[in-house]
């Protein structure tokens, strides 16, 4: 299982895609194509993953780009008009344009939540249960923001002293926050959910025989994001320690191989695979019995199905690489002659 059953987290617009540097690509028609153009190629996974990797090529490199389903192939070429049809005679070309009329669709956040409510790489868990008794009078401020948990990470990012309280506000776009805990957002956010910061609540059990005393504890449960990218500043190009022990910078974030087989390996969990776009539209797949194996594993993943009922996109991006172990660039575990890790 490698990282693409994360990258179509990515959004699709309805016709053109901005990719990680801001390029804007249409898939009008173009008056005159140039047959004769120079085609290069490259392994993708999809019509943005083909954008994705043109944007960063540079539009020297890249002017214009196609995915090729039936061999997961990406075809670039550095001219704007170039004649696709030969070799992509069935896909959607997209090319580079500097319209500021196209509509701007960028991925801002990609959040795998497994439960019930949000928690970044330290592990903060938040609770939407009402408090008997709201702060009226305690400091907020606000930031902006693009959904429910893009607004907890950053919380969490900030520290609880800074937050222990969120909300966000979707007519403005604005996460607001505030360091008291009961703090009363009912003025500024009537309509919003209140995620509130929780101290991870133990329960405890305890054995007692003639010679020994052994106390248990195991947290209590809640929702935790296992990777969100919205900066896109962060490399992902990480070793496959890295990815077991967990990375990021307080936004972008990976969880980690050993936390997430904790987390699902024992409890199979529900995944959400959450996308907003600029515009303010969210993107929402999930999937029930998500779980994680340890180590001598490589880490496989699975899950029982996707809860179409609960999803909004047309497209499945995860049972390709159901059952498949984890694979990072010096780690190569996927089913491919190649390493998948270091092409994608």
């Amino acid at each position: 299982m490698i990282l693409k059953f994360v990258t179509h987290c990515i959004l699709v617009g309805a016709a053109m895609a901005q990719a990680l540097n801001g390029a804007e690509y249409s898939t009008d028609p173009v008056e005159s194509l140039n047959s004769t153009a120079p085609i290069t190629s490259a392994g993708g996974s999809s019509d943005i993953h083909c954008t994705v990797q043109c944007s960063a090529a540079g539009a020297a490199v890249c002017a214009a780009t196609a995915y090729v389903e039936e061999t997961r192939v990406c075809l670039f070429s550095g001219v704007s008009n170039a004649d696709f049809s030969a070799a992509a005679s069935s896909s959607t070309v997209f090319r580079r344009t500097e319209s500021p009329d196209m509509i701007r669709e960028i991925l801002l956040a990609c959040a795998l939540v497994c439960a019930a409510a949000a928690s970044d790489l330290d592990g903060t868990e938040y609770s939407t249960d009402p408090v008997e008794s709201l702060n009226s009078t305690a400091p907020i401020t606000s930031a902006g923001g693009s959904s429910d948990i893009h607004c907890t990470v950053q919380c969490s990012a900030a520290g609880a002293d800074v937050c222990a309280a969120t909300a966000y506000v979707e007519e403005t776009r604005v996460c607001l926050f505030s360091g008291v805990s009961n703090a009363d957002f009912s003025a500024a956010a009537p309509r919003s959910t209140v995620f509130r910061r929780v101290k991870e609540e133990l329960t405890t059990t305890t054995t007692t025989t003639t010679t020994t005393t052994t106390t248990t504890t195991s947290p209590a449960p809640g929702y935790h994001v296992l990777l969100s990218r919205t900066r896109l500043t962060l490399s992902f190009a990480r070793t496959w320690t890295e990815y077991e022990n967990g990375f990021g910078d307080g936004v972008d974030v990976w969880l980690g191989l050993k936390k997430i087989n904790e987390l699902t390996g024992s409890t199979p969990r529900k995944l959400r695979v959450e996308t907003v776009s600029t515009a303010g539209v969210s993107y929402v797949d999930e999937y029930s019995g998500f779980s994680v194996g340890d180590a001598s594993t490589n880490y496989a993943m699975t899950f029982d199905a996707r809860l179409t009922a609960s999803s909004n996109t047309t497209g499945d991006s995860l049972t390709y690489h159901k059952g498949m172990q984890f694979s990072t660039m010096d780690r190569d575990n996927d089913q491919s002659s190649t390493s998948c890790a270091s092409r994608y």
